[in-house]
């Protein structure tokens, strides 16, 4: 499982670690989306995600007047699909 979060500001980015390589440039020279495929598996990303929406719409089907309960039950399911 890959985890994101945002950088803080632009120091964040220059010191960005890919591999043990530190990813050190001048903020701003440099495409984001190249940074991006350097640092993450973006297809990999896409591929899990494409299937965990499929996952979550069979959860999301719930028969028509589902409980709390079992309201809750798909969703704390559909975190804990999410994060893996």
């Amino acid at each position: 499982m890959t985890v994101t979060a945002p950088a803080t500001g632009p120091e964040d980015l220059n010191r960005l670690r890919i591999g043990a390589i530190a990813a050190a440039r001048p903020v701003g020279t440099a495409d984001p989306r190249v940074l991006a495929a350097r640092a993450w598996d973006i297809d990999g990303l896409a591929a899990g995600y494409v299937r965990w929406l499929a996952y979550a719409r069979e959860i999301v089907a719930a028969p028509p007047g589902a409980g709390d309960e079992a309201v809750f039950a798909m969703r704390s399911e559909l975190v804990h699909e999410w994060l893996g």
